[in-house]
This record gives C-alpha cells, sequence and structure tokens, in this order.
C-alpha cells in the first residue's frame, strides 16, 4: 500500500511538472525565465548569420567602418545525403570535387565554404553563376563581418555581452540575453537605436536526428522594419583616420593626440 501511494504521488507530481512546462510557464520558465517555445524552435532550427542586426557606423562618404560586407559561399550539411551538381559548383569555385566532398562530409551544421581555411573570395560573376545553379542547400550571399583592423576604437567604442550591465540600463528588457551593447564611446551613446532588431540569417528547419523538416527549403529571415540596421554616418573620413593613427604607430606616440578638423565645416575627419 505505501509502495502504491508513494508511486502515484510521484507520478502526479511529475504530470504536474509536466503541466507546468507545457501549458503554464511556456514563455517564462525558471528563475532564468526561459522562453520555452522560442528554445523549441531554435533547436529544430539550423542557421547562418548575414548580419546580427545591429546598427553599423560609416565614414562621412558612406563607407563602412570596423565591418566589411563580404560575399560568402554557404553550404548546408543536407548536401552530403543527396545527389547533386557538385561538379558544376566545383567548376565554378576552381576546386576539386574531392575537396568539397571532403569539407561536406565534416558538416553538421550550415557553414560558411573555406579554402584552405580562409573564406573563398568570390566575384559577384561566380556569385551569380551559383545562385543561377538554384541547388537546395547552396547559396552565394554578402555576410557582415568585423574587420581586422578596427579604427578610432576611442571614438566608436566597443560591445559587451554583460548581463549586468544589460540590466543596468535596460530594466525592462528580457529579449537582450543574446545581444551585444555598447560599452563606451559611440557604441553605448547611441546604443538605445543601434541594438539589433533581429539577425538577418539563412534558416533551415530540421528533425531530431537532422532531417529536412519541410523538405529542402531553406528561408531568408530578416527583421521586418526597412528602417533597420540604424546607419550613423559621422564626419570621419576612413582614409584619413587610418593615416592618422598609423602616423601615431610609426612615431610611437604613448602621450598626446592627432586631431583633423576640416575649417570650413568644422567637423572632425580624424581622431
Amino acid at each position: 500500500m505505501l509502495i502504491a501511494i508513494t508511486f502515484l504521488s510521484c507520478l502526479c507530481i511529475l504530470v504536474l511538472r509536466l503541466i507546468n512546462i507545457q501549458l503554464i510557464s511556456t514563455e517564462s520558465y525558471s528563475k532564468h525565465h526561459v522562453n520555452l517555445l522560442e528554445a523549441s524552435v531554435s533547436q529544430r532550427m539550423q542557421s547562418v548569420v548575414l548580419d546580427d542586426g545591429r546598427g553599423k557606423f560609416y565614414d562621412r562618404s558612406g563607407s563602412l567602418l570596423n565591418y566589411n560586407q563580404v560575399p560568402a559561399l554557404i553550404l548546408f550539411p543536407f548536401l552530403k545525403n543527396m545527389n547533386w551538381p557538385i561538379e558544376e559548383l566545383a567548376n565554378i569555385l576552381n576546386v576539386s570535387v574531392s575537396q568539397l566532398q571532403s569539407t561536406l562530409s565534416e558538416a553538421e551544421e550550415p557553414f560558411v565554404y573555406k579554402f584552405k581555411g580562409k573564406p573563398i573570395n568570390l566575384t559577384e560573376q561566380q556569385m551569380d553563376q551559383i545562385n543561377d545553379l538554384n541547388i537546395p542547400g547552396v547559396y552565394a550571399s554578402f555576410q557582415m563581418i568585423p574587420s581586422e583592423q578596427q579604427l578610432a576604437t576611442q571614438l566608436i567604442g566597443g560591445l559587451t555581452y554583460s548581463d549586468e550591465e544589460k540590466k543596468k540600463r535596460y530594466k525592462d528588457r528580457d529579449d537582450l540575453l543574446h545581444i551585444q551593447i555598447g560599452d563606451r564611446g559611440l557604441q553605448q551613446r547611441f546604443d538605445e537605436f543601434l541594438l539589433s532588431q533581429g539577425e538577418s540569417k539563412l534558416v533551415y528547419h530540421v528533425d531530431g536526428i537532422g532531417g529536412p523538416l519541410f523538405g529542402l527549403q531553406v528561408k531568408y529571415l530578416s527583421p521586418g522594419n526597412p528602417l533597420y540596421p540604424v546607419q550613423v554616418i559621422t564626419t570621419l573620413d576612413a582614409h584619413m583616420q587610418q593615416a592618422a593613427e598609423d602616423i601615431l604607430d610609426t612615431y610611437n606616440v604613448k602621450k598626446g593626440g592627432l586631431l583633423l578638423i576640416d575649417i570650413q565645416s568644422s567637423e572632425i575627419r580624424a581622431l
């Protein structure tokens, strides 16, 4: 009798727990306020981010500062389990079929194809040829990536994932878990406007064992607001800023700085 009561009590606790997870706390589970609906979707989704959605800084001529929009070849792992014209893609890229097959055989998630450890440098003509093949899982697209050399960092500032800083600045926002915020400079000053409204990405839905959930359909997702990501146009001139920083580095300046102003407009060209 005691065993039966114990067993029944455990079963009731388990049922109540499942009810809580499935019906009651679906959007704010546990003390960490986990959105179970979003988490379940993300478990069934493979994606490649093309742009994180945060606002970007530009110089006076409209050139990107500290980011590059580069062409990228994106391949999805289901390609290794289907017949497709891999020879045509290899010819466009001027690589061997075996090299492509080897890279795909190791893939578990979508990835940007690299040759000898570096993203392949595609021309616009090659991108058009690749997309004209209309192969599910093979896409040539532009991807926004940080520049190797950062300019005017003391002015533009930097980014952080700090939860403490997020809580201090945005107390009522629960949607900033995986989003960077500005921690200094112009990034911090304009942070409220620069915050990402959503990533731009290629998305593929899979089942529990990694198979296609809705067929071989890859979707492009991006924020619905056409005003985002925000563009902040500065008065800086990227070439002049680079030259100014090179001069200070060449002469190993430790104390002091360099300021270049257009005297006709009183605008800062380099700092």
